[in-house]
């Protein structure tokens, strides 16, 4: 059956898994009208358009919005509905400065109700019993650099979550092709030869990052690391075969 088109609430996926697409507005009124109980204030004073330009007005509200209704629905919702939560972060840029707006709005205001529940969502961000950080990355040799680069960023920003583990997404089977099996291959498909030829670089040069990077983490980083087989293009939703493939590998 065709993925679902998500919104702001949760959705069936498959068995044991649920998806929503977090939309701050719809967080900010969840927070006025539902955890503050102010429904009649929401519906007189932020209706309609008037959310999305108070949002934009305050620096960082939209993301402490999408922070607090996870806070929301994994320690104070009752009861519980869900065992884990999995956030698809944004980009590391915008990760960076996500996880430090908390900090940055409560510098700011000092007091005042919207700083004691930004202070609680940060204890909750640094509780390493409820949530942890994992950094996402391909064997691609740019996209390898820029992890190297960000990790020492994310340790000097002190920010409240931890990240515990590395995945690398997509790696290609470490398993050349002998130098024979290439030349059989050539002499019998000699159309298919710049492919060939391709397709072996691709390889050598995965693996080598790969390496580059279980090298470079082993020195400075104490993170955990798993690596994600490359199973070429996957109709959406998985298939439980797939599925079955991608949690039984990994390690590292």
């Amino acid at each position: 059956r065709p993925a679902p088109d998500l919104g702001h609430e949760e959705t069936f996926l498959r068995p044991g898994i649920w998806g929503i697409n977090v939309d701050p507005k719809e967080c900010f009124r969840e927070y006025i009208a539902n955890y503050l109980g102010l429904s009649r204030l929401y519906d007189t004073v932020f209706r309609h358009k008037t959310v999305q330009s108070f949002i934009n007005a305050i620096p960082g509200l939209g993301e402490s919005m999408i922070l607090g209704r996870l806070m929301y629905s994994c320690q104070i919702e009752t009861p519980r509905r869900f065992d884990l939560l999995i956030f698809d972060a944004p980009a590391s840029g915008h990760f960076l400065s996500m996880m430090q707006t908390p900090r940055t709005i409560i510098d700011a205001l000092k007091i005042g109700p919207l700083v004691k529940e930004l202070r609680r969502i940060n204890e909750f961000l640094s509780d390493g019993t409820l949530c942890s950080g994992v950094l996402v990355t391909t064997s691609e040799e740019l996209v390898v650099s820029e992890t190297l680069e960000f990790l020492p960023q994310l340790q000097a920003a002190d920010l409240p979550l931890q990240i515990q583990a590395v995945v690398i997404n997509k790696v290609r089977q470490t398993t050349h092709t002998s130098e024979d099996a290439l030349n059989a291959f050539i002499t019998h498909y000699p159309a298919l030869e710049a492919v060939a030829h391709y397709c072996q670089e691709k390889k050598r040069s995965s693996a080598a990052q790969v390496r580059l990077l279980l090298d470079k983490l082993a020195d400075s980083h104490q993170l955990a690391l798993m690596q994600l087989p490359d199973l070429g293009p996957l109709a959406e939703p998985l298939s439980e075969q797939v599925v079955a493939a991608l949690l039984g590998t990994g390690g590292g």
